[in-house]
């Protein structure tokens, strides 16, 4: 079990609007548990996501996440800490004990850096920290579009995001999205992805 004793990892996404969700949307797609410190919906006023990523880690990667997520909504802001603190909501670093073809994972805390299962934020519990994890080795030979989706990916993840394959048959979405599985080249967030954000953070 992973825990954020020293706080080392985290991270963040976001979406804008386009197609319309299906009736899958909650909660195999969008979950009902967020950050604590975030409304949701958080409209009229802006929101800061705060995140760091570790010097091992993917910097680059986790900035084009936080700058591509930061487009699909005019009520988030992703600003980046550049050493941690207890006001450090996203957390990125690298493991490189990952099982074998896992690029990455993310794992959600409460303030006291206890871990809180995946099925429970999608259920409704919130959370306080969100860890993004890497397995730099892993995606070593990936190219940077195939580097930019795996972290993308996980930032939705820490952003209350699910996989887009899940929710039965008529509910999955099929095509290169940030939130479906699997390994793909996409350096931004399709307009699906923007969507289920903006349900997620705008519209509920």
């Amino acid at each position: 079990m992973k825990k954020l004793s020293t706080l080392i990892s985290i991270i963040v996404l976001f979406f804008y609007l386009s197609v319309p969700i299906s009736a899958a949307t909650y909660t195999d797609h969008v979950f009902y548990g967020n950050f604590s410190d975030l409304p949701s919906p958080c409209c009229f006023s802006k929101n800061n996501v705060t995140w760091w990523v570790a010097s091992t880690g993917p910097i680059s990667e986790s900035t084009n996440a936080a700058s591509k997520w930061g487009t699909q909504s005019v009520w988030i802001d992703f600003v980046r800490h550049y050493s941690l603190s207890s006001s450090t909501m996203l957390q990125v670093q690298r493991d490189n004990n990952l099982p074998s073809g896992v690029g990455g994972v993310t794992y959600y805390y409460n303030s006291s850096r206890n871990m809180i299962s995946g099925s429970n934020v999608k259920s409704g519990t919130n959370f306080k920290y969100a860890g993004i994890f890497i397995n730099m080795n892993a995606v070593s030979g990936w190219t940077t579009a195939q580097k930019n989706m795996n972290t993308g990916h996980e930032f939705g993840h820490a952003m209350s995001l699910g996989h887009f394959e899940d929710g039965g048959f008529s509910g999955r979405h099929t095509g290169d999205h940030w939130m479906h599985s699997g390994k793909r080249s996409m350096n931004s967030p399709s307009t699906t992805d923007g969507s289920h954000y903006r349900v997620k953070w705008e519209s509920r």
